[in-house]
């Protein structure tokens, strides 16, 4: 059976640096924006928009761009291994050989950027940029689609054959696999992300068409965080939804209690059918008129 009640304090430790380096990153992003280097066309640059700082927040943007996707995967792996893999030794194999092989990979693209693209001596950011050597950091950029699309698929497949032999019924199997299964979307984001990689690496107005792969970027990294929070997120509907329902209740309520006082007139009628005591009429009556006197009370005022 499935239980996230007690995650590993680990996987919510790196969980929360991955939130906070995915504000970070995202803030770094829209202070490339405001700058005006991205999201503009190369014909419409201007020489005020091509300062030192700008390519310095290019060079951290696409540096740490690594190891902070590496960050979200490496939780998504420990959430599997905490909820799946704690009696599984294969499985455990599994989540911690697609670790290593990813942060291998990511790290290097780290190393391989700061190689191809940092100022060396005496040279500025825009010149560090301009050389040759940073040019090859393209070849780097689609490789690292390719690799995200990989270890994507992975990361969708790995709970799958967890999931269908759990001692459950099949529908909560099939409710289960449904909350791993949004990562088909963060799959799409990273196809979509290696097509435009492509773009930029075999085209001219890159500053345009680097907008794209920081979209899908954003949509794979909220995809992952999504699919970590999702677990939780059962927890915190039971807590709501006695709430919710409380309100729903109470704002339906006045309605029904109209339709009671409606149905309560018509056992009178109903007394047809055999002899009454006068009395116990008399007191019928009475005690029918208070409690329609008691629900008119409470109906609440026609609305103009």
């Amino acid at each position: 059976m499935l239980k996230v009640t007690r995650l590993a304090v680990y996987a919510d430790y790196t969980f929360l640096l991955a939130a906070a380096w995915a504000i970070a990153y995202q803030g770094m992003v829209i202070g490339l924006l405001s700058k005006g280097l991205f999201g503009t066309h190369v014909w419409d640059l201007t020489i005020g928009k091509l300062d030192n700082t700008a390519f310095l927040l290019v060079l951290i943007t696409e540096s740490i761009y690594g190891p902070f996707i590496w960050m979200i995967k490496f939780s998504m792996l420990l959430m599997y291994l905490h909820i799946f893999g704690r009696t599984n030794p294969r499985f455990q194999y599994m989540v911690w050989g697609g670790a290593a092989v990813m942060g291998l990979f990511y790290f290097a693209s780290l190393i391989g950027n700061l190689v191809l693209c940092a100022p060396r001596s005496h040279e500025t950011y825009i010149k560090a940029f301009s050389a040759q050597r940073c040019a090859r950091s393209k070849d780097l950029s689609v490789a690292t689609g390719v690799f995200n699309v990989l270890s994507d698929l992975y990361l969708l497949l790995l709970p799958v054959r967890e999931v269908l032999v759990m001692n459950n019924t099949l529908k909560k199997r099939l409710k289960v696999l449904g909350v791993f299964m949004t990562g088909i979307v963060a799959l799409v984001a990273s196809a979509c992300g290696l097509y435009f990689r492509v773009i930029v690496n075999t085209r001219l107005d890159n500053t345009w068409n680097i907008m794209p792969v920081y979209l899908t970027i954003t949509i794979e990294m909220t995809c992952g965080i999504f699919v970590l929070c999702a677990p939780a997120l059962r927890g915190v509907f039971r807590l709501v939804a006695p709430s919710i329902r409380k309100y729903l209740a109470g704002s339906s309520g006045p309605v029904s209690g109209e339709g009671q006082a409606h149905r309560r007139k018509a056992p009178g009628s109903r007394g047809v059918g055999g002899p009454r005591n006068n009395g116990q009429r008399g007191q019928r009556a009475s005690d029918d008129s208070g409690m329609e006197l008691q629900n008119l009370r409470s109906a609440p005022a026609p609305q103009s």
